[in-house]
């Protein structure tokens, strides 16, 4: 009987000392949780992740600029990151380990739209701020989608500037960044519609695909141009096609393969890298967006979600201008680019 009760007294001593580790160690972690929280509030600087589809074109570049100078306006740490390639999975990987520090917002760029769905999910989980930028993931639970105007229209507008140019009928063909990016799927769908609707003898030949690579783009390009002999025009839809077609036109009007004025080329541009395409009358006008724009107003709109802001009651945001908002969509605006104004734009 002694036995047993010294046994006994020994596990209630033991188990004592385990409770009273356990408590001190919670102790502990509680401790250290309030003061990073205190210090996060002393500081009361918020860190929001932009991520685009991919680093090294000259669009994300601007798109860079502009959030960073978001952040320095706002005092909130921006860290604006991406893939290499615009690959999907890669992206995906990246955003999962951002959502292991301590990020305040994400604000992302989809290359596939269906296959984000699940981290963003997981990102709202963590009890961090979403927002899709430049192509969007309607599907998914983000809470806004920060784009110059809606795809449809953007789409739209790019074939009725070609329509202009080769008097309502003809052969084109698409050049876009991606298959698989909401944005540019919605901006085909609409333009192959509005041009059914409106232009019915103008036919779209083919839709080719870059993935965001400048040296992919001037190969579809050449491709298109060898291809289809009786080519009226080409429509891009993104920042790598437009100098890479201008140039593979410019290459075959040099090689006599084509006559100037021939190709007609219009959509989506950079001023900076078609420049030289619209001076010399390759090209003859296009639609752009400042990315810096895009880039400044996505840090905005998480650094306002952060503070509880309505957006929905945001009219203007400092250093872009007026905004609109169409119920999750904020909407910056576009340009219309041609020879008369592409000196006043640097990006």
């Amino acid at each position: 009987m002694k036995r047993f009760l010294s046994v006994l007294l020994a596990l209630v001593m033991a188990c004592s000392l385990i409770a009273c580790g356990g408590q001190a160690k919670e102790e502990e972690t509680v401790s250290k949780q309030e003061e990073k929280e205190s210090d996060s509030s002393a500081e009361g600087k918020k860190t929001f992740f932009i991520n685009p589809k991919n680093i090294g074109p000259a669009y994300w570049a601007a798109a860079e600029k502009g959030a960073k100078k978001a952040g320095e306006a706002l005092g909130a740490e921006v860290i604006f990151n991406a893939p290499s390639d615009a690959d999907s999975s890669k992206q995906i990987s990246m955003i999962n380990d951002m959502l292991a520090r301590d990020i305040d917002g994400l604000a992302v760029s989809p290359n596939d739209a269906n296959a984000i769905g699940q981290v963003i999910e997981s990102a709202i989980d963590k009890g961090v701020n979403v927002i899709t930028w430049d192509s969007d993931a309607a599907e998914s639970e983000r809470a806004y989608f920060v784009a110059a105007e809606t795809q449809e229209r953007l789409g739209e507008t790019y074939v009725e500037q070609m329509a202009k140019q080769i008097n309502e009928k003809g052969k084109i063909v698409f050049m876009v960044a991606s298959l698989g990016a909401q944005n540019m799927i919605t901006q085909v769908d609409a333009a192959k519609a509005y041009l059914e609707k409106n232009y019915p003898d103008i036919e779209v030949l083919e839709v080719y695909a870059s993935n965001d690579e400048q040296q992919k783009a001037y190969e579809n390009a050449q491709n298109i141009l060898a291809t289809f002999k009786d080519l009226d025009g080409i429509v891009s839809f993104a920042g790598a096609e437009s100098p890479a077609a201008a140039e593979a036109i410019s290459e075959a009007v040099e090689n006599g393969q084509i006559e100037k004025g021939q190709v007609a080329l219009t959509g989506f541009g950079m001023p900076s890298l078609v420049k030289q395409y619209v001076e010399n009358g390759i090209i003859e006008r296009f639609c752009v967006w400042d990315p810096g724009v895009l880039g400044y107003a996505s840090v905005y709109v998480l650094n306002e979600m952060s503070k509880g802001t309505d957006i929905s009651t945001l009219t203007e945001i400092p250093d872009v201008g007026e905004i609109r908002v169409d119920g999750q969509n904020v909407y910056t605006g576009v340009i219309e680019i041609t020879k008369d104004n592409i000196n006043d734009y640097d990006f």
